[in-house]
């Protein structure tokens, strides 16, 4: 009989404690829904359990086996030195041991190193919430781009070939999609029937979605991931794709928990563990799949920014002009198709696993995406000078490919080095917003994302954008970084520094503000005094938002959300905080 049923645990312990020589209370357990994990402080011990799910077959001992191996060959492509060997359990009589030979197999083991649980990247990036970072061990640029470089030389010396390639069409995008949505579907139909009332309250519990509404939200989702597949701009991106060789046999589960930073000096000391071996189909797949995952991963934690820089990192280890160049403009398009589809995936696995929360978190974050894709973005961002609404503007145009219109810009173009009590005139800045406003609806009814980046002093500079951008039918954010009285030395403190050559995001290329994950140098020639005649003259957004919700009530209205953010705290806390409210994903 098999041994994994949950009382030969205690056995199964017992033969690992008698093979380590340790004792038993040193040895914990983990489980998903397609393995049981023993640990011990040296090494790991991971055994496949019998299961047969649409996408995994791990129903006899042959088939543990063969998958055992493969799973043993592959992962040692990006984790040398970790992934060991095989070890066998079996059964003498009512003995139950690991080793290789008397009494009959009952199951085989992948072995592995031991990892400390500090060395993954999820705990790196939350131990960076937790801790001071000047006195942590880890610099979090330095792991971003470390882990970043390790996966492009793996996707760079990935294999490929006619056959891998195939994997890359369209017809298998679409079977993966309906597989993953028609497993989502039958879970979600069969909740309540076993366990209604820890399902409901667990729904309750998740930000954004309603229960009683995930019929229709999967039907949307349904139909829009359909019309994306039979678009022209993705079947052209996968034949692209196909044709230059960026289909290769890859991860197809690159997430945080599966990163891990084991020597941060070495490229190679960066280890992609636990990839896909029960099913090649998940595992051949496009570069930007592969890479979705992670983006995925960050978001659902929380970690948007930290999702903006590694991507910039990630894609800056290649040939711009030979692998990013050609694909740029598809990108709008193609990483949050892929991030959806990424979190389905996660939706199927935490359902599968019964954590309902998780699993209906991810099918909000799927939405968040599809929504964004389906519509286009307009942002006011309002702040006084020094509040960082430029260097916040300048990121929120990398994450949603979108055209960056500055005040700050237009008035340099405009005026030149015209004397400043001019320049930031009543009739110069009128002038400035008439412009913006020109340049954004332009910019709109193109059909691109738009930001527009400014002080807005007055309300009177605000309401042409309001009015007009209310009736149309996208998604209107309206930001503001607001400065504090108690935490104003912060924006006097950064408004000096601007003298020294201004704040930098890492990772970001200088360059236009033009589609690419690009950002303009710094314009604006606002000091501490033009600051204090600024504050003196602001008239506060907060209460012209006040009553938000009767915007909704307008026929083809946008979906509007005003944001009030503390302009003193960093730029990643105010960027993560931006999104938490957007998206309705906050940090675990």
């Amino acid at each position: 009989m098999l041994i994994t049923e949950p009382e030969k645990t205690k056995e199964i312990i017992g033969a690992i404690s008698k093979y380590e020589k340790i004792s038993s209370n040193l040895i914990s357990i983990i489980q998903t829904h397609i393995s049981r994990v023993f640990i011990t402080p040296g090494f790991v011990y991971k055994q496949k359990k019998p299961v047969n799910f649409r996408f995994v077959d791990y129903s006899s001992l042959e088939k543990r086996k063969f998958f055992a191996r493969k799973e043993l060959s592959l992962n040692r492509r990006t984790c040398s030195g970790i992934y060991l060997d095989l070890v066998e359990l079996r059964q003498k009589n009512e003995d139950i041991f690991i080793g290789f030979k008397g009494g009959a197999l009952k199951d085989v083991f992948v072995r592995m190193r031991h990892v400390d649980g500090e060395r993954f990247l999820n705990n790196i990036l939350d131990s960076f919430n937790k801790n001071d970072v000047k006195n942590y061990k880890f610099n979090k640029l330095d792991v971003l781009k470390r882990v970043a470089r390790r996966i492009y030389l793996f996707h760079k010396n990935a294999k490929s070939s006619k056959r891998i390639s195939s994997f890359g069409k369209t017809e298998v995008y679409r079977e993966n999609w309906e597989d993953n949505l028609l497993s989502v579907k039958k879970l979600v139909s069969g909740f309540k029937d076993f366990n209604e009332a820890e399902w409901v309250n667990e729904a309750k519990s998740a930000a954004g979605v309603d229960v009683n509404s995930l019929a229709g939200i999967l039907e949307y989702m349904e139909k829009s991931y359909d019309e994306f597949l039979q678009s022209r701009l993705f079947n052209e991106f996968v034949n692209f794709r196909i044709k230059n060789g960026f289909i290769k046999d890859l991860h197809g589960d690159l997430r945080m928990e599966h990163v891990a930073v084991i020597d941060e000096g070495r490229i190679n000391g960066v280890c992609l563990m636990d990839c896909v071996e029960f099913n090649e189909k998940f595992r051949n797949q496009d570069l930007y799949l592969d890479i979705a995952f992670l983006l995925m991963d960050f978001e659902f934690n929380g970690f948007f920014y930290e999702s903006v820089l590694f991507f910039n990192y990630y894609k800056g280890f290649f040939n711009y002009k030979s692998d990013i160049e050609e694909y740029e403009k598809y990108e709008p398009f193609i990483i949050p198709f892929f991030k959806t589809y990424r979190s389905i995936v996660r939706t199927k696995i935490s359902f599968l696993s019964n954590r309902f929360k998780e699993g209906l978190q991810h099918l909000n974050l799927a939405l968040f995406y599809i929504e964004f894709l389906k519509k286009p973005v307009v942002i006011l961002n309002i702040g006084l000078s020094g509040s960082g609404k430029t260097i916040l503007s300048d990121l929120l145009a990398n994450y949603f490919y979108s055209q960056n219109i500055k005040s700050d810009r237009l008035r340099q173009e405009m005026f030149g080095f015209t004397d400043k009590i001019f320049k930031y005139g009543r009739n110069a800045s009128k002038m400035v917003y008439d412009n913006m406003f020109q340049e954004g609806v332009k910019r709109f009814n193109e059909g691109k994302n738009v930001i527009f980046d400014a002080t807005f002093l007055k309300r009177e500079h605000r309401e042409k954008f309001i009015d007009y951008f209310k009736k149309k039918d996208c998604h209107f954010i309206i930001i503001y970084s607001k400065i504090y009285g108690d935490k104003e030395k912060v924006i006097l403190r950064r408004l000096e520094k601007r003298k020294e050559g201004g704040q930098k995001i890492s990772g970001l290329k200088k360059g236009t503000d033009d589609v690419g994950g690009k950002f303009e140098k710094e314009y604006s020639e606002a000091d501490i005094s033009v600051y204090l005649n600024q504050k003196r003259v602001f008239e506060e957004p907060e209460p012209q938002f006040k009553n938000l919700s009767s915007f909704q009530n307008q026929k083809d209205a946008a979906n509007i959300s005003f944001i009030t953010v503390d302009a003193s705290l960093e730029l990643n806390e105010r960027f993560n905080y931006v999104f938490e409210k957007i998206s309705g994903i906050k940090a675990l």
